[in-house]
């Protein structure tokens, strides 16, 4: 690394923490229950979040540590905030185009 300019460095880094990112996303896809599918988000935010800082995002970089304490906050939450129902009557009405 010695060899690279500064941005291509930051560059590096950047793709290296979005793969870490991803990955902290799909094993996400994976899990069963809400409470660890949240703890993965957390790592997963802070790692887009830091390629976002890397990549001259700060707004994306912004949104993503929002989400850390968005889902920080929901993982303390009692499990009937965190079950997602969709009402078929919402879906079906003239409230989508």
């Amino acid at each position: 690394l010695r060899y690279l300019t500064r941005v291509e460095q930051y560059f590096i880094w950047a793709q290296i923490a979005g793969f870490v990112a991803m990955c902290f996303s799909l094993t996400a896809w994976q899990l069963k229950k809400q409470e660890h599918i949240l703890m993965c988000y957390v790592p997963s935010s802070f790692f887009w979040s830091i390629q976002f800082y890397l990549l001259g995002s700060f707004n994306g970089a912004l949104f993503c540590l929002l989400c850390i304490f968005k889902d920080s906050a929901l993982i303390k939450s009692p499990e009937k905030y965190l079950k997602y129902k969709t009402d078929l009557r919402v879906i079906n009405s003239n409230l989508w185009p």
